[in-house]
């Protein structure tokens, strides 16, 4: 599968050999906790961020990578039904 390495690499600005996710098991946050992913930049900028649908792989980084990657008090919006 390659939309969970995709991801992980477009968000965290890494390649997968850095992020070391091949799969769907693994996430970049385990390489690098203190990394700064591409939505969290804009956050640490003050902007507003919000994120929905499959943004991430759900719960790869767990919980949407909530608090670190999405603005408080905006909760990720995941739908099962969409």
């Amino acid at each position: 599968a390659i939309c969970g390495p995709t991801r992980n690499s477009f968000l965290s600005g890494r390649r997968p050999q850095r992020t070391q996710s091949w799969n769907f098991l693994n996430h970049f946050r385990e390489v690098g906790p203190h990394w700064v992913s591409f939505p969290q930049y804009f956050k640490l900028h003050n902007y507003t961020v919000t994120g929905s649908g499959k943004t991430y792989h759900p719960n790869l980084p767990p919980n949407w990578d909530q608090p670190l990657s999405w603005s408080k008090g905006r909760p990720y919006n995941f739908s099962k039904d969409a």
